[in-house]
């Protein structure tokens, strides 16, 4: 997929900018509603660790996964790229 139409770091960019605005949309409508989402938000380093060693076995997979050349994993990610690729650029 080296001649692909999408260069991997924008669409990563892009995902993560969408993911944000969900983020953002939520707090929104949590305003609206008069719902105070950081009322019980504690910052400890427990709660950091716990975020990051679950986040990391995902970012393994999903970084290894774009490695791989596997006929399957091709047919997925050329899947994903035509269904959700034009909603992301």
């Amino acid at each position: 997929m080296s001649n692909s139409w999408y260069k991997f770091e924008s669409l990563f960019a892009a995902a993560c900018f969408f993911e944000s605005s969900l983020a953002l949309l939520a707090l929104i409508l949590a305003w609206l509603a008069g719902i105070n989402p950081m009322i019980s938000l504690e910052l400890t380093w427990q709660a950091l660790t716990y975020g990051v060693l679950g986040t990391l076995p995902l970012l393994v997979m999903f970084f290894s996964l774009h490695q791989v050349s596997a006929p399957a994993i091709q047919q997925i990610r050329h899947l994903l790229l035509a269904t959700l690729g034009p909603m992301l650029s």
